[in-house]
């Protein structure tokens, strides 16, 4: 019998893991499933401590599950920059170690990631039975491919008409209303698809009981 990781990407900052546990209690012998969702670039704004941001971040939802959990205000990235913090937590090799330190490095030539007992955390649950899939921005740089059942990565929205909107920057520094719906934007279609994934699951299970 195969469990599930599912890990769907989603604009904001908060790291957060949890499990089916959360609705409905399991079998202690029976593994259960996992969905962990990444959510960047709200460093510790989502805290709400007014002498580390003092303004407003609009998030519902994360905080709904913050609440409904265990929160962990000292967890800290192993890295400030996208690749190397990623690399870190999916690899348990930290960047002193693996020498990745910035977004423009070459993965392939870290000697110590590309060693054969190093196992990414997709390789870890495969090697422990689950069914893998990543949607989204789940790993930058340094990935195991071949232990992923499904997995398709970041992609960006188109920038809207006019931009750039905030006439500051453009690219990633760039910010302002867009013009596609929410349901439209590629975090959205990223979420769909780890619900597809449970329903099928959950409809394989009901199907052998």
């Amino acid at each position: 019998m195969r469990f599930t990781l599912v890990l769907p990407i989603f604009a904001g900052a908060i790291v957060s893991l949890f499990t089916q546990s959360a609705w409905a209690a399991a079998p202690a012998d029976k593994p259960m499933n996992v969905l962990f969702l990444v959510a960047d670039d709200l460093n510790s704004w989502m805290l709400e401590e007014v002498n580390r941001y003092a303004g407003k971040v609009v998030a519902p939802n994360l905080r709904k599950l913050a609440s409904s959990g265990v929160n962990f205000t000292r967890a800290y990235t192993a890295a400030p920059v996208c690749s190397p913090s990623r690399t870190a937590f999916f690899s348990g090799v930290a960047p002193w170690r693996s020498g990745i330190y910035n977004n423009a490095q070459t993965v392939s030539k870290s000697e110590i990631l590309n060693q054969g007992d190093v196992l990414s955390l997709a390789g870890l649950f495969k090697k422990s039975g689950y069914g893998t899939f990543g949607y989204g921005k789940i790993t930058h740089g340094w990935d195991q491919r071949q232990h992923w059942d499904d997995k398709v990565g970041h992609k960006r929205d188109p920038a809207p008409p006019g931009a750039p909107l905030a006439k500051l920057s453009g690219g990633e520094q760039d910010w302002g209303p867009i013009h596609l719906t929410e349901e439209q934007m590629n975090d959205t279609l990223g979420a769909d698809r780890a619900v597809a994934v449970d329903d099928l699951r959950r409809t394989a299970s009901s199907r052998k009981q």
